[in-house]
């Protein structure tokens, strides 16, 4: 039997395809396909109409005599409403294939050549067995429906959730609510959050008043309430419906159970944004002890799960330790995910961003970019986490000094955010600061005022008093205060950001070093140079013990204290602290960045005073 399947690919995964003839392709998750050569064709070849895919013939040869994959022809229309012109057959997850031959049909358009194979991996068949569990349902009709979720189809699972309720009676409560609770689950994946919680409200309500009293449905139902809380920024109900799933675990099943997981993630993604950083740890720990226990290894749950540990560990700075974590859920789900999956986009997000921490800005937006290409086909267009790639972008752009590319990226971010989110949601308050810091590179200091005072309105309004975010944004501001000649207030912002941090880190991370360096640099300009060398060095001992070697914030400290020594008059001093700052700028930045350019200067200016006008004159043409 010869089966077709027509789709895009990313452009740079399918020259990874190209080199692997004669291998083997897994497609990591059920299957569609069809028998009619012409439509799959023509789905592939709308895939070129984006720049960024190329279009691919899946021709595949079929042999029914190879039972380790079961397949299915969905010649129903009440199952399938393409049955009737796609011809549509459905693989399970996981089916391997081996790559017999690639064929060019046009420019980005090939047709590839498969046949099944009954290679057998033994990790990916307890996984397949758990999944297929997972998607168990009361009919073929709902069991259907959560593989379309599972397979990211969601107009399709959408089309067959409606279909059910038209034809269940409202005398079935149970069947209604968690048809309700599956409509729920696909406008959280599309970003839609408002929509999402009024099917999941529905289904509480539903299952609060069914004759048969199901504990496990009622759990599941206040774990997707409270992650839904969570993405809508309201993390105080978040806490409470997790609260109350794990009441009733406690209670009817089992304080273990894999309900229990869950509620414990909603709680750690509630104290992580809150700034509760060790707090939310515990609850991360919590998790994975748990689906450890229930899960298989490779399970994209655990992925999940790893990714966020790793993210805690980024904030509290343990910038080690948070690797290792995201490479183990980036090992997950690269071997077991689509390559369009939006998790597979979150894991490039998170590893591009701890290397922007580390200074490795290169590196950092390739995965950034990577992640957006995914979410730009995988995701609806006013998707908050399309506005997370472009906010983690721009922050690149900005690291590198093209400022006017960071803030149309910002923007951007900060457009969907607000047409996505609620008004007061922290996302928009980050936007609004990430715009703010640009206008005060770019100069404008009015202008970076008027987007900080916005964001720090939301943040008091949302966050708690204590919370990281804040202190950050009392530092940006305490920076425009200090570039208008405002020290004082500038001194005044940077202490209350300081006490918040105190609070909230261990005293060796880089967030402390940041303020002690923007304190030493006021005292620099009010012409207090001992208080500045002080907390400069302060800087020092914290970034040294913390960061790589050439790490840029390193380069600004030995900058400041040079500046320092410079105002002394001690310009031997201040010749070497201008080398170590040049040292490393010229290992991290691009040749046309500013900070360059005004590194150079200082070091001609010394060279001037020391009357060595060749070598000055090098260093300031």
């Amino acid at each position: 039997m010869i089966v077709y399947r027509g789709q895009g690919m990313l452009n740079n995964e399918f020259q990874k395809l190209i080199n692997r003839e004669g291998g083997l392709l897994s497609f990591n998750n059920f299957l569609s396909t069809s028998i009619d050569e012409e439509v799959s064709l023509i789905f592939a070849r709308s895939a070129t109409d984006n720049s960024d895919l190329t279009g691919v013939l899946f021709q595949m040869d079929i042999n029914p005599s190879i039972d380790s994959t079961p397949f299915a022809l969905l010649d129903n229309d009440d199952l399938s409403p393409y049955s009737e012109w796609e011809k549509e057959i459905l693989f399970s997850m996981h089916t391997i294939f081996r790559i017999k031959t690639m064929t060019q049909i046009e420019d980005r358009l090939w047709q590839i050549e498969l046949s099944l194979t009954n290679d057998k991996d033994e990790q990916l068949k307890s996984l397949t067995k758990y999944i297929r569990q997972e998607t168990l349902g009361l009919t073929s009709w709902h069991r259907l429906g959560r593989l379309m979720i599972n397979m990211g189809e969601l107009e399709h699972a959408e089309q067959i959730c409606e279909a059910i309720l038209d034809a269940t009676s409202n005398e079935n409560i149970e069947n209604v609510a968690l048809v309700h609770g599956d409509l729920g689950c696909i406008n959280v994946k599309k970003g839609d959050h408002k929509t999402a919680l009024t099917f999941h409200q529905k289904a509480l309500e539903l299952q609060k008043y069914a004759p048969n009293f199901d504990a496990l449905n009622l759990t599941t139902t206040y774990n997707s309430i409270a992650f839904i809380y969570h993405s809508m920024g309201d993390y105080q109900n978040t806490i409470l419906f997790s609260e109350k799933s794990i009441e009733i675990n406690k209670k009817y099943l089992t304080i273990k159970s894999l309900s229990s997981g869950y509620a414990y993630h909603n709680m750690a993604l509630a104290y992580f944004s809150l700034g509760s950083y060790s707090i939310a740890l515990s609850y991360f720990e919590k998790e994975l002890e748990i689906l450890q226990e229930y899960l298989p290894t490779y399970h994209p749950s655990l992925a999940v799960t790893y990714d966020c540990i790793g993210a805690t560990y980024q904030e509290l700075g343990d910038y080690a330790i948070a690797l290792s974590f995201h490479k183990r859920a980036l090992e997950i789900q690269q071997k077991y995910l689509p390559l369009n999956h939006p998790e597979l986009a979150m894991a490039y997000g998170n590893i591009g961003a701890l290397h922007i921490a580390l200074d490795d800005f290169q590196t950092g937006l390739l995965l950034h970019q990577k992640a957006l290409e995914i979410r730009k086909i995988s995701l609806p267009p006013n998707h908050p986490e399309l506005a997370t790639s472009y906010s983690n972008i721009g922050g690149a752009h900005r690291s590198f000094g093209n400022y006017l590319q960071a803030l149309t990226l910002f923007q951007k971010a900060l457009d969907i955010r607000q047409q996505s989110l609620p008004a007061n949601h922290p996302s928009i308050a980050t936007a609004l600061n990430n715009i703010g810091t640009v206008y005060h590179l770019m100069g404008n200091y009015s202008m970076a005022l008027s987007f900080l005072q916005q964001s720090m309105e939301i943040k008091e309004k949302m966050l708690p008093e204590n919370h990281s975010d804040l202190s950050e944004l009392q530092g940006n501001i305490g920076i425009i205060h200090q570039a208008m000649g405002n020290y004082p207030m500038a001194l005044s912002f940077y202490e209350k950001a300081l006490k918040i941090q105190k609070e909230s880190f261990p005293e060796t991370h880089s967030h402390l070093g940041v303020l002690y360096g923007g304190i030493g640099e006021v005292y620099r300009l009010m012409g207090h140079y001992m208080d500045a060398l002080t907390n400069f060095q302060k800087a020092l001992d914290i970034f040294q013990s913390s960061l790589p070697s050439n790490h840029s914030l390193l380069s600004t400290t030995y900058n400041n204290m040079g500046l320092v020594h410079d105002s002394m008059g001690d310009q031997s001093l201040a010749l070497s602290f201008y080398k170590k700052t040049l040292e490393i700028q010229e290992k991290t930045l691009p040749a046309h960045h500013p900070f360059l350019g005004t590194t150079y200067n200082n070091i001609g200016v010394v060279y001037r005073r020391m009357d060595d006008y060749a070598t000055a004159l090098f260093y300031q043409q």
